[in-house]
Parts: structure tokens; sequence; C-alpha cells
């Protein structure tokens, strides 16, 4: 038994050393992630417009437009208001300041404003004149109100997601883009008549599903061999590790990704075109794919994830533990580095991994070491609602914020580590990573990243 056991132990060693060797990256970015990124992307807007001339060839030149608001926004469409998974319209919104995802470029003039709003609620509201964006506290409106629009307007625009104030569900921003005349004096009284009453833009295809056959790009697919790139429509945007993989009638490798098709950012494509990337490697080195991983089974369900689209911030004192869960995970650092590369001057992800390795469990606990008031409740209310069997090896919340502590601590000093290394490596800093912080690899210069 002890020789067996010994046995497995090598053959798990050699296969994720094998895995390790056979990925093309340099300190952590993959070329080949890039170059499908930009091939994709550049698909999605061939496929996308060719559906539209079809469309608009089949309606002919319309006297009256009658499309519905969109999910997306082309270029500046105005948010015109929000909506729930069942199509409820709300005019005001909320995004927790860690979730806010924004381009470096968007805040160069002012970088200060990352720290200013770290932590904090940002309110949204559609107004008669746009979007208001204001957050409590100390913040001055004046010199960082618009900075503030735009970052929550690239927030929407890449299809993440807001919450409704008051049940905390997921909300999607609508815009302009597409509404006729009829449609904005239903929804605002008229006051947007005479500007849209002349406007009859393109009519746009209802799009469902788009595929692109990857051997159509022979030199790519020759180092990242996806046969067919799935793209399902949907409100949220996801790399769906439960559908991908090998088809066991055709033995293609398939892709799936669950994305609103529209308006999807180059920051998305490479991040999601990442997770494909690790578990195309796992599985084609014969390793588990990303579905059948611990990580997956015992803390990612499908639980887990409701919990972290909008269902975590019903638990106003452990939902940020449940999020830290999430973007500390093994599974999400080698996605979110490729983001941090693109965009360093935000620091956006290395923010997620110093809060990681300053995590304490002290203000969860007064001075005579009780548990904040309703803590306990909402840690059993986790336990009961979501299954999440990690979680429930816990047998209170104090054993469970204890164990958390130490994983966050060490998962935190990790990505540091990663991003410092990385951004050291691509010349995007100066600064030598400190001492022991993994300096010991072969960092190597495979080529040049093609952006």
């Amino acid at each position: 038994m002890w020789l067996y056991t010994i046995s497995w132990i090598f053959i798990g060693m050699n296969l994720r050393n094998k895995i390790k060797k056979t990925i093309n990256e340099v300190a952590g970015i993959s070329f080949e992630v890039r170059e499908w990124a930009q091939i994709l992307s550049s698909e999605i807007d061939r496929l996308t417009l060719e559906a539209d001339e079809a469309e608009s060839n089949k309606q002919g030149t319309p006297k009256e437009v009658q499309a519905s608001p969109t999910t997306y926004s082309d270029n500046n469409d105005e948010i015109s208001h929000f909506e729930d998974m069942g199509g409820g319209e709300y005019y005001d919104a909320i995004i927790p300041s860690d979730e806010l995802m924004y381009d470096a470029e968007t805040v160069k003039d002012f970088p200060e404003i990352t720290s200013l709003i770290r932590g904090k609620i940002i309110k949204v509201s559609v107004e008669e004149y746009g979007i208001r964006v204001y957050v409590d506290g100390n913040f001055d409106d004046v010199k960082y109100g618009e900075v503030l629009e735009d970052m929550v307007y690239e927030h929407s625009q890449w299809g993440q997601p807001l919450y409704d104030p008051n049940t905390h569900n997921e909300l999607t921003a609508m815009y302009f883009g597409g509404t006729n005349s009829i449609e904005v004096e239903k929804s605002y009284g008229g006051r947007f008549l005479d500007i849209f009453s002349k406007w009859k833009p393109k009519p746009k295809a209802k799009i469902d599903k788009l595929v692109i056959n990857g051997k159509d790009f022979p030199e790519t697919y020759g180092k990242f061999k996806v046969d067919k790139w799935i793209f399902n429509d949907a409100s949220r945007i996801e790399y769906d590790h439960y559908k991908s993989g090998y088809n066991k009638e055709n033995g293609d490798y398939e892709v799936y990704f669950n994305v609103p098709i529209r308006g999807l950012s180059m920051g998305m494509f490479v991040h999601e075109t990442k997770h494909a990337y690790d578990d195309w490697n796992r599985m084609k080195n014969g390793g588990k794919p990303i579905r059948d991983s611990w990580e997956i089974k015992n803390i990612y369900t499908k639980d887990f994830e409701n919990l972290i689209l909008g269902g975590a911030m019903k638990f106003p004192q452990l939902g940020g533990v449940v999020r830290m869960y999430y973007l500390g995970s093994k599974l999400e650092t080698p996605a979110y580095l490729e983001n941090e590369y693109d965009a360093p001057m935000a620091q956006t992800y290395r923010n997620t991994g110093k809060k990681l390795m300053n995590f304490s469990v002290d203000h969860f606990f007064n001075k005579k070491g009780k548990p904040a008031k309703g803590l306990e409740d909402e840690f059993v209310n986790i336990l009961i609602n979501y299954d999440i069997p990690f979680f429930r090896k816990f047998k209170d919340v104090r054993s469970f914020l204890t164990h958390t502590e130490k994983y966050f601590n060490k998962r935190g000093k990790d990505i540091v580590r990663r991003i410092d290394k990385t951004m050291y490596v691509h010349g995007k800093t100066q600064q030598r990573p400190a001492k022991g912080t993994g300096n010991r690899s072969n960092y190597g210069t495979k080529g040049t990243l093609p952006f």
C-alpha cells in the first residue's frame, strides 16, 4: 500500500512538471492566449457585422425603428436603465469599488482615485441628462466625478454586473443604442424625444450563438489547438469549464464561453481565453480538467458562483470574504495576471493580493473575543443555503475565519510575488522583485508580446 501511494505521488509530480514544460509562457504571460484573443475579437466583430448587414437587408430601410434597448455599448451610448434577470427595470444601482473593472488609461491623470474609493460602495443613478455616480464619505465629486463616471461606464461596457441597492440582485446596464423615440418617450416622459425622434440606427441582428473554427487560423492553431470556439450569448462573462473539452463524438477540442457577444473588451477576451488555455494544457497532457479539480468540487461549486454573482452582498460581514476566496483562487490568478500586465498602473490585482496578505480576523471579533453581532448567523445561513463542501468543514465562524486568515495571507504573498516578477521580467518596472520571491526560475524570452 505504501509503495502504491508513493508511485501515485511520483506520477502526479511528473504530470505537473509535464504540464508546466508545455505551457509557453514568459513569467506567467501567454503568447498563444494573446494571439487567440486578437483573432477571436476580430472574428466576433466580423460575424456580428455580417449578421447586422443581413438583418438590415432583410428589413430594408425602416420607417420606424422598433428595436429594444441593447445590453451592450458599441460607442459612447448613454445608459437608459438597468435590468435584472427577469427583465425588470431599475434606475438605481450600486457597485462595490473592489469589483469595479476599468482601463488604466481612464485614471491616468488621477491615479489616486483608486485609493479614495477603495472599500466603498459606488452608487449609480440614471437621471435626466445621463448617469450620476457618487460615493459616501470624503470624496471630491467636483474633482473626481467625471473620472468615476468613466470608470463605471467601462465597467458596464465590459459586461460586468451592478446590483440592486435593496435586494443586491445582479443588474445589467442597458443602453439607448437601438432605442426608438416611442420607447424613449415611454421611459422618460418625452424628455429625450427631440434628441432621438430623428435618429434611426441600423437594425442589429439577434445573435444567440457564434462558432469560430480554430483550424481556419493554422499558425495559432498549431500552438493552442482549439477546433471550435463557441460563444453563447449571456448576461454574464465566463469560460464554461463544465462544457469545454474534448467532444466524445468527433474528438474535437471545443471551448465554450457564455458572454454578451457584443461589446466585449480585449481585456475580457484575454482573461477568459487564459482560463481556456489552462484547461487545455491540463487535458491534453492527461490531467484532470478544471471541472474535476479539487477547488471546483469543494469551493467553486454552482452555489458558490451564485453567491459571487450578487448573493454575497446579502451577507455584509462575510460577503467580502467569499469574494476574496474567488479572487484569490489558484484558478483565477493566471487570468488576472494577464489583465494586470495590460493595466499595471491600476494595480487592481496587486491590491487584491495585498488585501489578502493583510487579512486579519481581529475586526470580526470584539475585545472579549466574541464574534460581531450577526456574524455567526451569516455563516450558518451560508452553510444551510449554499452547497459549498469546504465551508461545511468548519464547526463555527471562528474556526472558518482562523483558517481563512492563514490561507489568504499565503495566497496574497504568492499573488504579489508573481505580479512583481512578471512586471520586472517584461520591463514594466525597473525594481527587482524582493529577495525570496521566486527569482530561481528561468525568466527566458520567447518573443515579443503582440500588444
